[in-house]
């Protein structure tokens, strides 16, 4: 039971993520529905392309286990988890959402991602560098895409 509900909340999380971020960008860009759309695949491919090639390369360039573990791998299995992919989604529609809302919106979006990146660590999903890397990829990402 307990696995069933943490698994439901990590899809509540990425759900949530995932509307509000869908939402406060076509606030920014309401004629441009297909693009938004094509912004958002690409940032989730981006991760996803970015998980598979470091958990591919990193390992041929180093047998550090120390190094391996903390950067690559999730916690507890040979699974790459860099970037985290929660932590990307959310870091990377702040940059465009600045230029619109208040500051205090963009400090409270700031502190969620900041709480999802803490509780994907707790779980032990993800480690500290996965998703600190995660936020900085997708804060990247997002002036790139909506700049």
């Amino acid at each position: 039971m307990n696995t069933m509900i943490n698994l439901l909340n990590d899809k509540v999380h990425f759900i949530i993520i995932t509307a509000a971020a869908v939402k406060c960008v076509y606030n920014l860009f309401p004629e441009n529905d297909l693009r938004l759309f094509c912004k958002m695949l690409i940032i989730a491919f981006t991760n996803l392309g970015l998980k598979d090639f470091l958990g591919k390369m990193i390992p041929k360039l180093t047998n550090n286990q120390f190094i391996l573990r903390q950067l690559v791998y999730r916690p507890g299995t040979t699974e790459s988890g860099l970037p985290s992919g929660h932590c990307m989604v959310i870091f990377s529609v702040i940059p465009p959402l600045m230029e619109i809302y208040q500051p205090y919106v963009i400090m409270l979006m700031i502190m969620y991602g900041i709480f999802i990146g803490y509780d994907r660590v707790r779980k032990e999903k993800h480690t500290y560098a996965q998703v600190i890397i995660g936020a900085l990829v997708g804060w990247g990402t997002g002036l790139i895409m909506f700049n």
